[in-house]
């Protein structure tokens, strides 16, 4: 069964509370102090992301094009593009080639579709 995702600005007391009285959650881990293990984890995952989110801004501007093109490709197989995660990435993706547009005037393509 799928864990519990954190919510895009949602404070990390707030998700384990939230994690932690999930039934899905309570059904799978039974025991409490696993329980609470398993949302900090998914809580600290969320962090990083968040972080690697924002070095990833402030790298964008000598971010190299295979970079870029590994990321679309990355999006185009993402199962879930309703996760909060893959609208992240592809925001920042699209900020990433709409740079590049306006540095090289190529045309502004929607990540993760294929053109």
């Amino acid at each position: 069964m799928p864990l519990p995702d954190r919510k895009l600005g949602e404070k990390a007391e707030e998700f384990i509370s939230r994690c932690m009285s999930s039934e899905k959650m309570v059904n799978e881990f039974s025991d409490q102090k696993q329980r609470y293990t398993v949302c900090r984890q998914q809580a600290t995952k969320a962090q990083e992301v968040e972080h690697d989110k924002s070095k990833w801004k402030k790298s964008k501007a000598h971010m190299p094009q295979e970079h870029i093109d590994r990321l679309t490709k990355m999006l185009r197989d993402w199962e879930d593009k309703q996760h909060p995660y893959y609208k992240d990435l592809a925001g920042y993706v699209a900020e990433l080639m709409t740079q590049e547009a306006g540095d090289n005037n190529f045309k502004q393509q929607e990540p993760g579709i294929d053109y």
